[in-house]
């Protein structure tokens, strides 16, 4: 029961079918996944503390001759970092892409030789535009998410990273941030329960428009014959308009997740500052601003 779950989850099914049809370059897959995680990880790591200790240095020196070296090679190292970053994920990219573009020819090529092998009695069953539509919004589907995986790298590393700095902070900080996080994605699976059978519906509701559509394009010289295009474009028309109201909840109820989930992320950062200015008082130290920064960065993440 679990493992269905967790092989139905979008992200966990998209991964398994982007695998799936990188069959001959999973190698490169591997490899161009390692330059993200270490690109990212030496902005996580270098950015924020570079920032930090040179907030640190100009609140308690200043800038004084004596300071201003170890300032100019913290800005030095910045330039170093930036080029790390971009030695890994620019190559990272480029082979991305060029997976991504494998990944769509692989499963456009499997359904489609899929389609030519059927019996014509499946031919009669099932509407040429519904195939076409589900063959051709499966392929962007996969495709779009194929190209950008980076970004699910980053927020996976990013997460991960940042949760083990402020446990290395704060032990209270670490707890705070589990406890918010857990409620955030007890926010977002209850919301994403409704929203995918929603968006299944609009789904099928758009394969139905799409079969409407290539029937009259289909037909149209038996239309204009007839003389009866005006009256089959406004069925169309009518197909089209008629599940407005059930997009506009839908995205009613997205962005409430996206609102709620955004006020946890925002209370997280407030209630970490506040022990963190509470302990600090407690123990009669000073507050540093690139402490504070720091912690800041690594919230907002």
């Amino acid at each position: 029961m679990i493992k269905e779950k967790i092989a139905n989850n979008p992200l966990v099914y998209l991964f398994a079918q982007k695998w799936k049809y990188s069959k001959d370059n999973r190698r490169n897959v591997y490899f161009y996944w390692t330059l993200f995680i270490l690109g990212n990880i030496s902005t996580l790591f270098f950015e924020p503390f570079l920032t930090a200790r040179m907030m640190n240095i100009i609140q308690v020196e200043g800038i004084t001759a004596s300071s201003i070296e170890t300032l100019f090679q913290l800005l030095g190292c910045f330039v170093l970092a930036t080029i790390f970053f971009w030695a890994c994920h620019a190559p990272a990219r480029v082979i991305e892409l060029a997976n991504a573009f494998k990944v769509r020819m692989n499963y456009r090529r499997h359904f489609i030789k899929g389609v030519f092998g059927l019996p014509l009695e499946w031919h009669n069953d099932h509407h040429t535009g519904d195939t076409i539509d589900k063959i051709e919004k499966g392929t962007t589907g996969l495709y779009n998410f194929a190209e950008d995986t980076f970004l699910v790298i980053y927020a996976i590393v990013e997460l991960i990273i940042s949760l083990g700095m402020l446990v290395y902070f704060s032990h209270s900080a670490g707890f705070i941030v589990i406890g918010m996080l857990c409620v955030s994605a007890w926010i977002t699976m209850s919301f994403d329960r409704i929203l995918i059978k929603r968006h299944k519906e609009l789904s099928g509701i758009e394969n139905k428009i799409a079969e409407r559509v290539i029937d009259s394009i289909s037909n149209i010289s038996t239309l204009i014959i007839l003389r009866v295009e005006r009256i089959v474009f406004r069925s169309i028309m009518h197909m089209v308009e008629k599940p407005y109201e059930f997009d506009r909840k839908t995205n009613i109820l997205s962005e409430t997740k996206w609102a709620l989930t955004g006020l946890c992320c925002r209370l997280t950062t407030v209630l970490v500052l506040g022990f963190f200015f509470w302990d600090t008082v407690k123990a009669n130290g000073t507050v540093l601003i690139g402490s504070v920064f720091l912690l800041t960065s690594y919230l907002n993440r």
